[in-house]
């Protein structure tokens, strides 16, 4: 720990404040300098440009008219001895504190709100504050060249500085001076001395540039079919909403609904894009290709931004935000640079890390300010992330965005807790239902469908004859749908069931988050459409029989219809979203074979069998809780068919009521009641705005509850190095070189390559981190975000094994392996070879 009052002042004087410098560069190999007043004044500026990007409500409420000198102020804690010899000489000392704690410590006294701030403004606020005539920050005669800068911008932007007036708008405003000194910092050196006219380009390739909006469109000129009679009354009913909460069955349409009601805020100038947050990547890249269609239909044609750059990779390569955004930085992601996108579609980690103690959180904030926020499938998340979810509501609420809400199958609590507005007592029991909210008011709309589904339900507690089942159904010309609880399930059942269907009529498919990137989407594009409401029209229902294998990415947000389904037991709002995918379109039933009905097959121990020996359900009862499977199996074993959707309100509802328990119904109970508390008081304490988070690592900061911590891996065929490049082959044959090039544009295209030939599993079974110079410190940094642990890296040979670059053991347990159609996976070492 430094202390305050026992460091000299270096022997460096106080300067004038033009030769105080804020950062450096070369020209022909000579050093050049920015001073702080120039690189604030152009941070301050962009920072302007910024807040004309958003409403005039949330200017009024929410960004301060003083923003832009409030975010010109961000570096004045450069002004210290420390920093000037480092920059000017290169000197450097175990003793310098960091800048944004002395900016804090400057201005901490007369406006203590502007100071938190700034003081965060490099991802975390400071660990201690000292006086700022401290010897360790300078002495007085240092902190009156900052006081003297303060005076100059004062000066340089007519205002005179006074504290902010609200909590709420701390950490918003961080993000925005974040993101202005981000892009502030992008303006290339040449430029510097006419900066003025380059202020408006960089926010503008930074991507802010404010959406001009199509007015008048009707449902049917966006969609191209007219609304059913949930959505007629969503449209004619809500005028204006701060939240909104639509259950409904699934196939209904929901995501038409939340598109429009977004539309109408936007029309309305209430909103300046939307987040649509779904429940996992493969869903959000699935939703994207609606959601681009959408904002082409919805955005004037003089709008630049054109909607096809606002996606994944695409995004990366169009927009720019300076050194944190580019290759080798921990922004240079997609999944962080789309929350700043006008509009994107993405995870809930995303926004959730912005009510979470991690990096940057602030940023995330700013990035959702003011947006409509779409949370789909709100059902299917632990109680650890639905904690995250309702503080993330709240959060959204007070800042001003629009959130909606869209589930299938919501529980009434868990719908209370959401939906945070005092004058909620009681709620309708009718479904379909949505639920309504502005500053002041809630309202109800309840719907009366007249559309009924009736669903066969059988089961089955021996595997073998559930296969059985399935290629009679198959011979049959079904498309069929079979979801597995876990990864590993869904690989072993591929393996076991692809021998045995005949490859001339019948086609078998495996889908799951364990692929990498480039093969997922290949599987996508060729399994979805199978599965999709065209499939019929297009004739491939008719060429083949198909038995698509999965995991819960099936059951969520993916527009898929089946012939028949085959699920594993799951708890009642999971079985019910499976179900939606079971003869999900109208106009595929005259494709559908002429023995084929809406029928699944669940796959199932006896209630009596779990009592006797519950490591029956095998990664089942790692995936849910007992208590809730039991509960489930004590509602659906008497069923034989269930009609959709009259019965969704009263299978969740009885699932989950709360009553007493004996046995061994108590004993799960209580396990399950011991493990919410934990997970909800783990939620609690990530998401403290008072606690810091242990990680500077976002990754081991968890949105997703889980015993392990997940890692990314790049997987390849083989790599090359030496001083000056390295040459990595990936598993499809291409081919790319990785130098000391400046070219940002290459690095871009590059980084995005490496990207996509990564995937994310579980730590336990990952290689170890490649930690050797070459890899680490050297060239792959520069294009390769690498935290602390070093980059988990992976040869796979010619038998899918995969081997460790350096030659070191990759794992101490398991032989690792990937295949294209299986994926990756562990298998224990001492197995390996039977």
């Amino acid at each position: 720990m430094r202390e305050p009052g026992n460091q000299k002042n270096l022997e460096f004087k106080p300067k004038k404040i033009e030769n105080c410098y804020a950062k450096s560069y070369e020209i022909n190999g000579e050093k050049k300098f920015v001073d702080i007043l120039t690189h604030s004044v152009i941070t301050g500026q962009v920072a302007g440009k910024l807040k004309n990007f958003f409403t005039e409500e949330l200017k009024n409420k929410i960004l301060n008219d003083n923003i832009d000198i409030i975010s010109s102020l961000h570096d004045i804690g450069k002004a210290n001895p420390y920093f000037q010899n480092k920059i000017e000489f290169g000197t450097k000392t175990d003793i310098e504190p960091p800048h944004n704690e002395i900016t804090e410590a400057t201005l901490k006294k007369s406006f203590p709100k502007i100071a938190k701030i700034l003081g965060k403004h490099h991802g975390y606020p400071p660990n201690e504050i000292f006086s700022p005539e401290a010897d360790v920050y300078g002495g007085k005669e240092w902190n009156e060249i900052r006081l003297k800068i303060l005076k100059e911008l004062e000066n340089k932007f007519n205002k005179k500085l006074s504290d902010i007036d609200n909590e709420i708008k701390i950490n918003v405003l961080a993000g925005l001076v974040t993101v202005s000194d981000w892009i502030a910092s992008g303006i290339e050196f040449e430029h510097i001395k006419e900066y003025e006219r380059h202020i408006e380009e960089l926010v503008n390739k930074a991507g802010f540039i404010k959406p001009i909006i199509k007015k008048g469109l009707t449902f049917k000129d966006i969609f191209e079919f007219g609304p059913n009679e949930i959505q007629k009354n969503v449209i004619e009913k809500i005028n204006d909403f701060s939240e909104c909460v639509i259950e409904a069955p699934m196939g209904i349409g929901k995501t038409e609904t939340a598109l429009y009601l977004a539309y109408k805020a936007l029309e309305r100038d209430e909103a300046n894009g939307i987040y649509f947050a779904l429940p996992t990547q493969l869903t959000s890249e699935k939703i994207f290709e609606r959601f681009e269609l959408f904002l082409n239909k919805i955005l004037a044609p003089e709008y630049k931004f054109k909607p096809k750059i606002l996606h994944s990779n695409s995004w990366l390569k169009e927009t720019h935000i300076s050194e944190e955004g580019s290759p080798g930085h921990s922004w240079f992601d997609y999944r962080k640079r789309g929350l700043l996108a006008p509009f994107a579609v993405g995870t809930i980690d995303q926004a959730l890390m912005s009510v979470l103690n991690v990096k940057h959180n602030f940023v995330r904030s700013f990035g959702l300010l003011g947006k409509v926020v779409i949370i789909d499938e709100v059902h299917s998340y632990d109680i650890y992330t639905g904690t995250l979810v309702k503080e993330l509501v709240k959060n959204l609420k007070e800042m001003g965005s629009k959130i909606i809400i869209l589930s299938a199958t919501l529980r009434e609590k868990e719908k209370k807790e959401l939906v945070t507005n005092s004058k909620i007592n009681k709620l309708p029991s009718s479904y379909p239902l949505i639920t309504h909210t502005d500053e002041e008011n809630v309202g109800f709309i309840q719907i009366k469908n007249n559309e009924q589904k009736e669903i066969t339900i059988k089961f089955t507690d021996i595997e073998e004859q559930a296969i059985d089942i399935c290629l009679e159904k198959l011979e049959q010309g079904n498309q069929v749908l079979w979801i597995e609880n876990s990864v590993e399930e869904a690989q072993a059942f591929y393996k076991k069931i692809n021998s045995r269907i005949n490859k001339q009529t019948m086609e078998c498919g495996l889908l799951h988050s364990r692929f990498t990137k480039i093969d997922r989407m290949e599987k996508e594009e060729k399994w979805l459409k199978y599965f999709d409401k065209k499939s019929g029209e297009s004739g491939y229902r008719n060429n083949k029989s198909r038995l698509l294998i999965g995991t819960q990415v099936l059951e969520q947000s993916l527009d898929i219809d089946a012939d028949f389904l085959i699920t594993k037991i799951a708890p009642t709002d999971m079985l019910l979203q499976r179900i939606g995918r079971l003869w999900r379109h109208g106009q595929n039933d005259k494709f559908r074979p002429e023995k084929s009905m809406p029928e699944v097959l669940i796959i199932t121990p006896e209630l009596k069998e779990i009592f006797k020996k519950p490591e029956i359900l095998g990664n089942t009862r790692k995936v849910y809780s007992k208590y809730v499977i039991c509960r489930t199996l004590e509602v659906w074993g008497n069923l034989e068919k269930i009609t959709l959707p009259n019965d969704i309100r009263n299978l969740i509802e009885k699932t989950y009521e709360e009553r007493s328990e004996l046995d061994m119904m108590e004993r799960f109970k209580k396990e399950l009641k011991e493990k919410s508390e934990k997970l909800r008081r783990f939620a609690l304490i990530n998401s403290s705005e008072g606690l810091k988070s242990q990680y500077d690592n976002e990754k081991k900061v968890l949105t997703r509850f889980s015993e392990f911590d997940n890692a990314d891996v790049l997987l390849i065929k083989t790599i090359f190095f030496n001083k000056e490049e390295v040459k990595i082959t990936f598993l499809n044959g291409e081919t790319i070189t990785l130098t000391k090039n400046k070219d940002i544009k290459n690095k871009k295209e590059i980084a995005i390559k490496i990207l996509q030939n990564m995937l994310s599993v579980s730590e336990y079974i990952s290689p170890k981190p490649e930690k050797s110079d070459y890899i680490k410190k050297d060239i792959l940094k520069d294009y390769i975000f690498l935290d602390e642990d070093g980059i988990r890296i992976a040869i796979v040979d010619e038998t899918g094994e995969l081997k460790s670059v350096s030659g070191d053991k990759i794992s101490e347990s398991y032989n690792l392996i990937y295949n294209k159609n299986i994926g990756y996976y562990a298998q224990k070492a001492r197995d390996y070879g039977k």
